[in-house]
């Protein structure tokens, strides 16, 4: 998926559709979105805070012999098995499901949350550095623009950060000069007293993992309970007839080549 993330969730159709109607217009930070706007660092940017609504597992299909166990990094995994293990969910042996399952719905937005969007649309952990802040070659200071959520902690906490941002005249009018440390501080702040309590996903770094259940590897058969399962002796075969059949149908078990589809449908919320 590198490198074809805008393309897989829809990313390009957003920025085509803002950059038209902005026609060229400045966002708060003095970044503009027209131009090279479906970059993979665009993209990277507006996935990163991304806001899951719901997900629904619309079909999906397993040729393996053993029951699968799957992991989505971005859902919770609530389905618990006997081997004290959790999945999102699970997968039969060999089966075929075309019945839709909700994966995950989101609860309802929190106040913090919903503020922080209004506010801060274009923040997000990945670029609170980089985004509205301008920084200069062999100097202890930042440039930070006036609309970044550390501005506004600053301002709030004058006495805790010992910086009276009200004091620094504003470069243009718009860019405020912040030490290094100080804005590391701030940033660090958010991540751990904001954002980290917000539900946002970067959908960049999505994922899905199979796995078999039992925590065992692939290829332990132990008893050889699970590969037996799908083999049954010819009537009136001898025992050691069954038994040469039993021993390539092992060898057969571990050589087979598998298979997992699944189609997910993922409501989502960005802001461009």
């Amino acid at each position: 998926m590198e490198g074809k993330q805008s393309a897989i969730w829809g990313i390009q159709d957003i920025l085509g559709s803002v950059a038209s109607a902005s026609s060229g217009a400045f966002p708060a930070g003095g970044a503009s979105i027209s131009g090279d706007a479906t970059t993979h660092a665009s993209a990277s940017n507006i996935l990163a805070t991304a806001m899951i609504k719901e997900v629904h597992l619309l079909e999906h299909k397993s040729t393996f012999k053993v029951p699968l166990g799957v992991v989505i990094n971005c859902l919770p995994s609530h389905e618990m098995t006997a081997s004290g293990e959790a999945f999102c969910y699970t997968v039969l042996p060999d089966s075929t499901n075309t019945i839709p399952l909700k994966l995950f719905s989101a609860p309802a937005e929190s106040e913090e949350g919903i503020r922080w969007k209004q506010e801060y649309p274009q923040y997000n952990s990945a670029n609170l550095e980089t985004e509205g802040v301008m920084e200069m070659s062999n100097s202890a200071y930042y440039f930070v623009h006036e609309g970044h959520p550390a501005i506004t902690l600053l301002m709030a906490n004058k006495d805790l950060l010992r910086a009276d941002i009200d004091t620094n005249a504003k470069v243009h009018k718009e860019w405020y000069k912040v030490e290094k440390k100080t804005m590391a501080t701030c940033c660090n702040t958010i991540r751990n007293k904001v954002l980290s309590k917000l539900p946002i996903t970067d959908l960049g770094k999505f994922s899905l993992e199979i796995r078999r259940i039992g925590t065992r590897d692939w290829l332990d058969l132990q008893d050889g309970e699970d590969a037996l399962a799908s083999f049954s002796a010819p009537l009136g075969a001898s025992s050691d007839v069954v038994k040469q059949m039993e021993t390539k149908h092992l060898e057969h078990f571990c050589e087979a080549r598998c298979a997992y589809h699944a189609r997910l449908e993922v409501v989502f919320e960005v802001q461009p």
